[in-house]
């Protein structure tokens, strides 16, 4: 049976029309039909394809009516998207094919996508019908709702510009566009064309011949045209929902609605292109369409990436919530149903044969990641004439050639596999397509990318031409190359390597017998090829020479050789790798005990042990240093108390570490120093190199791998740590080490000791028992060390904490914060900053460090305790419990300012001696305390007399200030008050009882009463005088009382009330207001207000009376007298003739 008997369709009588690459749209010709029938038939609607339509689909019915979300179809490039949303839409509205047949009658869909599409056409059937769209936005669009309109607008059969469309729509609108189009027919045009040059063709004159009036002249029509159908560069967003529904409603077969519409845009991502205001204009758009037209129209678009992978895209996600991605499973189902679907009654001679060989198979590719295994066994019969092995490695060659994007594409497989399907066709069953046939597919795309260089693709081409065995070593060489551009990086590295037995393997196309045959004749090939320069081999590796790829690995071979002759350099560049190694196993830290406290980790190559300091020393010996013996005997000679771990790393394959080291040291030297190439077969023979030295590096690490899994991990004094692996080994003793280290740090490992610091600044006498301990605090190991390291001039608390988190304590730093903080509530510590005490209430813990701790030398029994207590409440000093000494050094504090207060400049009398305060002010902690105890007596009689001192201080002053004040209005006269007030002043009198300032006020502010009353008396008897005066004028007596009222308001001449003058303080209120001597002006100037006031009765008696001011001089005789009278008298008779009264 020939292979190609298998297949439900013979390979070599099967094309497929579409070169795989669907496009959405309508089809134009006979071509274009036969291939949407082909990808109907040819649609797999299995796995995401099937899920993808089911979930739009089923979204639609879902929401039918009301808002509408989009769909986002999504997969690598290749994937299938545009077969996928090209049969959507012709599923949608049920396409007919010229012979009959349907869209939804080609397309083998399940049971649920056939459920929901008879739910879409019930629907369908309720409104308008069915009505689709599909195309594809244009990257280079300027407008993004002109480019949308443009696929709703071809779809509805109409110019795809939408000026042009307007046109035809208001012409059907207006039932004239048969009888136009029959016009431009007549005169033997095309009607496209007619409508593409509207504004200058004749449609304007057949417009006005089918509707007269409509212009007055063809011209006019064409003007006409012009502004009501303009060409816009742009349209605003409610237009262009207004014209889709206007489309819509024009597509309907019911009238009056709307029809369930769909709209398919294709490479939607490509479009947007990584630009926020497109994609922001794009998400307005769907929103638009999303939300109106009653729910029944739904936009489906395309992309490569989800739209959660870049921030462009993520915008859209609110609009599109229906979401479907496509994957490489995908691919390979729809690979095994168009391509290599098997004939049924065909497959059991297959598996027979597929068993037979079962051995070839399993060896194929031995070791690589991409080897058979059990899970390939279902796939063996669906991927066969392919190997799944070899698919594997296909694919990876794929994606490693690929520069366009395309590694994974569906169409590209799909072509691929169609053609190794005809190459093996006429084949008997057993022969499968050998590995190198993928490199003929895919030279000519990797030529054009510059993965393929021309010297290799020629050096190929030529070892073909020169007969059968010439066919070999081309095979051969293609191998070569594809293998070459295989990744070797981390979980990339598919472990195929260009040696001779994966060669083999790859090239093996007949199973039953091409295996024996090639892994004997493939070595002789390779062989020859290295012998003719056209091949290097590394290890048991080939790769491709090209004459600058000889170049470069003569530099290599010279730099190697230089390496290995140079001993000092094998030795720095082994230490330099052993060190990195080992910093990657040895631990930086450890965690200690429950409290986790971390100890880190030191290494040391030295020829010199390691100074033991703080962190735990790991001294590394190798073998190329000393001999296994002198190691163990230098182990076993150190302390057993020492913390030291040795580490001795064997010498194992020296010889081959060195040359692993000589090729990675040679690699990177001629990476580094020959200048970066221009050319391909310059880049070609780098990336070689490049190769060449990622495979050094993975050697020198197998090497030291071997090294560390044979090294020996020793404690000082000679114990061997046993453990699986290096790692573990430097754990454990690195945690015996520090045991060792610090001896005594279980005495302070717990986990409550930040709980014992808060409740120690909290003032809890038992905050211990957070660590479980309920005696004195003295007696707990930590506080008792503490106590003991305390030194009698005192000791700081960065001393302290020094001290107990260095060896041998180590002891976490909250358990020396909590131990202090617990002394000084017990009183057992004192703790001062810059000389002043701070309670335990006050400790900080970052202000820790710069406190000194003293011990207490003085105990102070309860009965004095309560003593002191009582004299600090009567100071008014708050009191915490077990905190008197802080308090006391408040209290000296409260007596010195009570003092101040006391007392102050004259005629203050002088602060208090605070004398007798200075013995206690060089006291500390409960020195202090007794101190204060023994003055309590003092103490409480200053703090009361002080104190009523310092409130007397203030009504005193307020008096004195007030004294002043009034003795500043006195007359002269009265001096005896004015030195009575001084003598209080110089003699600092203030505070003596009687007061003696009050009488002062007193006398004072009747002198002021006595002396205010009278001058008021006289100033009202001016006024008194004024008015009788003002009486007897004639012009005030003809004036009413208001006008009166008011002129004597105006000039201010009336009688003064006399103030209240009761108290000295009103007494001071009104000289202060208007001072004594004030007044004598005041009354002087009474006759100057009825003089201005008797002027202004005049003018309003007299409203025209003129006033003149006779003019000043100085008169010397009779004479000049006599001419100045005249002068005034014809001035003022002159003044008689314009004015009927004059006022001079």
């Amino acid at each position: 049976m020939l292979n190609k008997e298998i297949f439900v369709e013979d390979p070599t009588k099967k094309s497929i029309p579409n070169l795989g690459v669907a496009k959405v749209g309508e089809p134009t010709d006979d071509a274009g039909w036969a291939v949407l029938e082909y990808e109907l038939k040819s649609f797999v609607c299995e796995g995401a394809y099937a899920q993808g339509l089911d979930r739009i689909l089923s979204s639609y019915v879902a929401q039918g009516g009301s808002s509408q979300p989009a769909a986002w179809v999504s997969g690598f490039y290749g994937s299938g998207k545009s077969h996928l949303v090209r049969v959507l839409e012709y599923l949608w509205r049920d396409l007919e094919l010229a012979d009959g047949s349907t869209a939804r009658g080609l397309v083998r869909t399940p049971q649920p996508v056939t459920d929901v599409l008879r739910e879409l056409s019930i629907l369908a059937s309720r409104n308008g019908g069915l009505w689709s769209a599909a195309g594809t936005l244009g990257a280079g669009a300027g407008s993004v709702r002109l480019a949308f309109l443009s696929i709703i607008l071809g779809a509805a059969g109409l110019p795809t510009d939408l000026a042009p469309a307007r046109c035809v729509m208001w012409l059907q609108d207006e039932g004239l566009f048969e009888t136009v189009q029959a016009d431009i027919a007549s005169r033997g045009l095309d009607w496209e064309m007619v409508l593409e040059n509207m504004y200058v063709s004749e449609l304007g004159e057949a417009i006005l011949a089918a509707k007269p009036g409509w212009a007055a002249s063809p011209d006019m029509a064409r003007e006409q045209i012009h502004n009501q159908f303009p060409q816009p560069d742009d349209i605003s967003l409610s237009d262009t929902i207004k014209t889709v529904e206007h489309v819509l409603r024009q597509m309907s077969d019911t009238v009056g609605k709307l029809p369930c519409a769909l709209v398919v845009l294709d490479e939607m991502q490509q479009f947007i292109n990584e630009d926020p205001d497109r994609a922001q204009q794009v998400q307005l758009l769907v929103e638009a369409c999303s939300s109106g037209f009653d729910g029944l129209l739904m936009i489906v678009a395309t992309g490569q990436a989800a739209l959660q992978t870049t921030a462009v895209l993520q915008k859209l996600i609110d609009r599109f919530a229906v979401q479907v991605q496509l994957s490489d499973t995908d691919v390979d189902a729809v690979i095994r149903e168009v391509v290599l679907r098997k004939r049924s009654e065909a497959v059991p001679a297959l598996e027979q044969v597929l068993e037979k060989q079962a051995g070839e198979i399993d060896r194929q590719l031995g070791g690589a990641v991409i080897a058979p295994s059990a899970s390939d066994e279902k796939y063996l019969v669906p991927d066969y004439p392919l190997l799944p092995s070899r698919r594997r490695f296909w694919e990876h060659v794929l994606r490693s050639v690929d520069k366009a994007g395309k590694a994974g594409q569906l169409r590209s497989q799909l072509r691929v596999v169609h053609e190794a399907n005809r190459v093996v066709a006429d084949s008997p069953v057993g022969t499968v397509v050998a590995a190198d046939f993928i490199y003929d597919e895919k030279s000519a795309d990797m030529l054009q990318t510059g993965v393929l260089l021309r010297e290799i693709e020629q050096l190929i081409k030529g070892e073909r031409s020169q007969g059968p065995e010439g066919e070999l070593r081309s095979r051969v060489l293609a191998l070569v190359f594809l293998i070459s551009q295989l990744s070797r990086e981390g979980f990339a590295d598919t472990g195929v390597r260009a040696t001779e037995q994966h060669i083999a393997d790859l090239l093996v196309d007949d199973l039953s017998g091409a295996g024996p045959r090639l892994r004997a004749e493939v070595p002789k090939v390779l062989e020859q090829l290295h012998a003719e320069s056209k091949l290097l081999k590394v290890d048991e590796e080939y790769f491709l020479q090209t004459q600058a790829g000889q170049e470069w690995a003569k530099d290599f071979r010279n730099r190697r050789a230089s390496f290995l002759s140079d001993s000092t350099r094998i030795s720095h560049a082994r230490d330099s790798t052993f060190r990195d190694a080992m910093t990657r196993v040895v631990p930086r830290s450890r965690q200690h005990g429950v409290s986790k406290t971390p100890r880190t980790v030191e290494m040391s190559f030295s020829d010199v042990a390691p100074k033991v300091d703080v962190s735990i020393p790991v001294w590394v010996r190798t073998g190329w240093d000393l001999a296994e013996k002198q190691f163990s005997d230098l182990a076993s000679s150190g302390s057993t108390d020492s913390p030291l771990i040795f580490v001795y790393l064997p010498k194992v394959d020296a010889d081959a570490l060195a040359g692993a080291l000589a090729d990675l040291e040679a690699a990177e030297e001629t990476l580094a120093t020959r200048s970066r190439p221009n050319t391909d077969e310059g880049v070609s023979a780098r990336k070689a190199m490049e190769s060449t030295r990622e495979m050094a590096r993975q050697k020198v690490a197998g090497h030291v791998s071997d090294v560390l899994r044979q090294s020996i991990v020793v404690q000082s004094g000679g114990n061997r740590i046993a453990e699986p692996d290096l790692s573990r080994a430097l754990a454990t003793a690195a945690d015996r080490s520090i045991d060792r280290l610090y001896l005594k740090f279980r005495e302070g490992d717990h986990t409550g000791w930040a709980t014992v610091w808060t409740r120690a600044v909290e003032g809890n006498e038992n905050c211990l028992e957070a660590v479980s301990h309920k005696g004195p605090t003295a007696s707990h190991p930590v506080c008792k060390a503490i106590l003991a390291a305390v030194g009698p001039a005192g000791t700081s608390g960065n001393d302290l904490r020094k001290k107990f988190e260095s060896p041998e304590y180590g002891w976490p730093r909250d358990a020396v914060h909590a131990g202090l903080a617990a002394l000084v509530l017990a009183t057992e510590l004192n703790a001062e900053e810059n000389g002043q005490p701070v309670s335990a209430r006050q400790l900080k813990p970052n202000a820790v460090g710069k406190l000194t701790f003293r011990r207490e030398t003085k105990a102070v029994p309860l009965s004095t305790r309560l003593a002191v207590q009582q004299v600090l409440i009567e100071s008014e000093i708050s009191l915490e419990k077990n905190e008197e000494a802080a308090a006391c050094t408040l209290l000296l504090q409260r007596l010195t300012d009570l003092a101040a207060a006391a007392g102050g400049p004259a005629p203050l009398p002088a602060p208090p001696s605070t004398a007798f305060l200075d013995p206690l002010k060089g006291l500390k902690g409960n020195e202090l305390v007794s101190a204060v105890h023994e003055h309590r007596e003092a103490i409480r009689t200053a703090v009361a007399e002080w104190r009523a001192a310092a409130t007397l201080k203030q009504d005193r002053l307020v008096n004195f200030s007030k004294a002043q004040r009034l003795v500043a209005h006195l007359p002269n006269s009265d001096d005896q008050i004015v030195q009575e007030l001084r003598s209080v002043q110089d003699n600092r009198q203030l505070l003596q009882s009687p007061d003696p300032v009050g009488p002062i006020i007193l006398t004072a502010a009747d002198t002021l009463r006595t002396a205010l009353n009278a001058q008021l008396t006289r100033y009202n008897q001016a006024v008194a005088t004024a008015l009788t005066h003002l009486a007897d004028d004639e012009s005030w007596a003809v004036l009413n009382n208001a006008q009166q009222e008011q002129l004597l308001s105006k000039h201010e001449l009336a009688p003064v009330e006399t103030p209240a003058l009761g108290t000295a303080d009103q007494v001071l209120a009104a000289v202060e207001s208007r001072p004594l001597s004030s007044w004598n002006d005041r009354i002087d100037a009474v006759d100057a207000q009825l003089g201005r006031l008797r002027e202004a009765a005049a003018r309003l008696f007299e409203p025209t009376a003129f006033k003149i001011t006779p003019p000043s001089a100085m008169l010397r005789s009779e004479l000049e007298v006599e001419a100045y009278i005249e002068h005034l008298r014809k001035q003022m008779l002159t003044e008689l003739q314009q004015h009927k009264s004059l006022i001079v």
